[in-house]
């Protein structure tokens, strides 16, 4: 769901960060993200993440690459468990702990290969169980879930 909770805003801006400080990177992220509709609506928080996208897409995109995907609709579960199974990062990182159940999708999604890393917001209260997953402190962009090794797309 688009909430401010989900710290979908906070993700685009450490994308933004991340695709700045490392050009090199351009060309080889890409973000995907899936936004259901709340059950609220909220066109503020709706306007502020269609402008950091196009603000990403605009400054780091071309015509052959495009380094946010947002999808701002209902997906049928089939296509999100396809593409978290697909996903070579799993991002997870709400601004305020709750049931994240997008967390567990995604580790029952890579199934036993385990073949992406998981990157969490250490202040959830599952981290604790999560010990292989790297983790993060989310409010501070320098260090959020993009950056969280040194980048280097090679």
């Amino acid at each position: 769901k688009l909430n401010v909770v989900k710290g979908v805003v906070q993700k685009l801006c450490a994308l933004s960060k991340l695709l700045h400080d490392y050009p090199e990177w351009i060309g080889h992220v890409v973000l995907i993200q899936v936004t259901s509709p709340a059950l609220t609506d909220s066109p503020k928080l709706e306007r502020q993440v269609s402008e950091l996208v196009s603000s990403i897409n605009g400054e780091s995109g071309s015509l052959d690459f495009i380094p946010v995907h947002h999808y701002y609709q209902t997906v049928k579960k089939d296509e999100f468990y396809a593409l978290l199974c697909t996903a070579d990062l799993g991002v997870i990182t709400p601004v305020r702990d709750g049931i994240n159940t997008t967390l567990m999708e995604f580790v029952v999604a890579q199934g036993k290969t385990k073949k992406s890393p998981l990157v969490l917001r250490k202040f959830m209260g599952i981290s604790s169980e999560m010990t292989e997953a790297l983790q993060i402190n989310s409010w501070n962009l320098g260090v959020r879930a993009f950056l969280p090794i040194r980048p280097s797309p090679d």
